[in-house]
């Protein structure tokens, strides 16, 4: 099973986003845009992996706290577009616990720097102008495990574990 792990937005930031897509759809932007269930920030991209409770066990061991995030802008992988996200410390030291937990488990998982963003839209065309970005900011209180599977209609992200975030100390 192809298995990432993420956060997801709230219900505020979750609207921004959505705003930010109509705005880009309205403007021209074409492309596979991400359906609102599926908007998240990923955390580390593990793919092809037939032990989630293994990976479970290493999101746990990680102990994240929770973590503060703000909506800050645009930015793009090629044709990928994404809203930036400016976050503080403990998101970062929670992605770097993640990281040496998954290595301690032997679990492989995409060694990319992280950096906080949510994916937009995917192979996009006609872009021009981008609405402007409204700051807004978010709590991440939760790291779920999600499984992804391709159908018919698009990508479909199962939540399979979570883990929830313990207050900072």
């Amino acid at each position: 099973m192809r298995l990432f792990i993420a956060t997801q937005t709230g219900a505020a930031l979750a609207s921004e986003l959505l705003r930010l897509q109509k705005q880009m759809r309205i403007s021209g932007v074409t492309g596979s845009y991400t359906r609102e269930q599926n908007l998240h920030m990923t955390l580390a991209f593990i793919g092809e992996y037939d032990d989630p409770g293994k990976v479970l066990s290493a999101i746990r061991e990680s102990e994240p706290v929770k973590a503060s995030v703000t909506l800050c802008g645009f930015g793009a992988f090629g044709d990928l577009y994404y809203a930036s996200l400016d976050a503080d410390a403990a998101l970062y030291e929670n992605a770097e616990r993640l990281r040496h937990a998954l290595d301690r488990y032997g679990i492989p998982y995409d060694k990319k720097k992280f950096k906080p963003h949510i994916t937009l839209v995917r192979r996009a065309g006609n872009v021009r102008d981008l609405p402007r970005v409204r700051s807004v900011a978010d709590t991440v209180t939760r790291t779920v495990l999600m499984r992804s599977d391709r159908t018919e209609r698009g990508m479909v992200y199962t939540v399979i574990g979570s883990c929830d975030h313990k207050e900072k100390v």
